[in-house]
């Protein structure tokens, strides 16, 4: 499984911002999890980061 901190610092170096999970979790769960918010980027952009986010994780899932 991916670990969403090593996760967020992938995705911002391919120009998307996600959060990690772990902060929204108060039972320390969360590890795996990560935050979208769309609510501030223009809509033409949201399927340009979710293209981009899912190939690292395509990347990432290969070399688990």
């Amino acid at each position: 499984a991916l670990e969403s901190a090593e996760l967020t610092r992938s995705a911002a170096a391919r120009g998307v911002a996600i959060v990690p999970g772990r902060p929204f979790f108060p039972d320390g769960r969360g590890a795996e999890n990560v935050r979208l918010s769309f609510s501030r980027v223009e809509d033409e952009l949201i399927d340009e980061g979710i293209g981009r986010l899912a190939a690292l994780v395509a990347d990432e899932g290969r070399r688990a």
